[in-house]
């Protein structure tokens, strides 16, 4: 899987389903992580699997209040690979089939990671509100959103069965 161009884009926000807080909308927003951002190594993979699954020493964020929708718990690097497997590796052997020992690819997600030219993967963030809106509300109130987010994993699936989803982290 391969998602490459400039940076960080996000389309304009708007409402999300029928969920409004009295008064006003929640905005929504859906961002694509490219350029700079992008996930083009297997290190940088491991880099996000360390802030996504919040295993670093923080004030802000506590590893207690994630919810993992998708994926593992350890390392979303290995969720990534089992993909990479699961969609590759019956390919991979076609290719290699008669080919010399120096023109085969051992590990394509490894043959991926040192190609300058791909990204091993694509970060997605679908954010509901923003930090204004959620900086009075209560740790039940922001896990109301998980099933929200849920519904959205799911639909996306629907909508593009080729899109894998190796981790989604709330």
């Amino acid at each position: 899987p391969s998602l490459s161009g400039g940076s960080s884009r996000s389309l304009p926000t708007a409402p999300v389903s029928n969920v409004k807080e009295v008064g006003r909308m929640i905005s929504y927003s859906f961002h694509l992580s490219t350029g700079k951002h992008s996930l083009t190594t297997c290190r940088k993979v491991s880099g996000a699997s360390k802030h996504n699954l919040r295993k670093y020493e923080s004030e802000e964020y506590d590893r207690t209040q994630i919810a993992i929708l998708r994926g593992g718990d350890t390392n979303i690097l290995d969720d990534v690979k089992e993909i990479y497997h699961q969609e590759f590796d019956e390919v991979i052997a076609g290719y290699n089939a008669g080919k010399r020992k120096d023109r085969q690819i051992d590990d394509y997600i490894q043959y991926v990671s040192d190609n300058a030219k791909n990204d091993v993967a694509a970060e997605i963030i679908m954010q509901i509100g923003d930090k204004e809106f959620w900086a009075d509300k209560t740790f039940e109130q922001k896990r109301a959103c998980v099933e929200l987010l849920e519904e959205q994993l799911t639909r996306l699936e629907e909508l593009a069965p080729e899109f894998k989803i190796a981790s989604a982290v709330v």
